[in-house]
């Protein structure tokens, strides 16, 4: 007989993916971004942080170099 966990993965076969290694390094490991993301381009998520931040750029001027 098969087991509960070996028929739920034969009935959906979709397994989550795994995201692509871009480049790997001793100090850390590049993947390519989740295109589920792409849902939040052009949204302000936060919108009272944006205007506190905007208020202090106001005010205090941007650095010069």
């Amino acid at each position: 007989m098969m087991s509960v966990e070996k028929k739920q993965i034969k009935e959906n076969p979709e397994q989550p993916k795994k995201p692509k290694v871009i480049k790997v390094t001793p100090h850390y490991v590049l993947l390519e971004p989740d295109p589920l993301l792409d849902q939040y381009a052009g949204k302000v998520l936060f919108p009272e942080k944006l205007a506190r931040a905007n208020e202090v750029l106001r005010t205090a001027g941007l650095p010069k170099f």
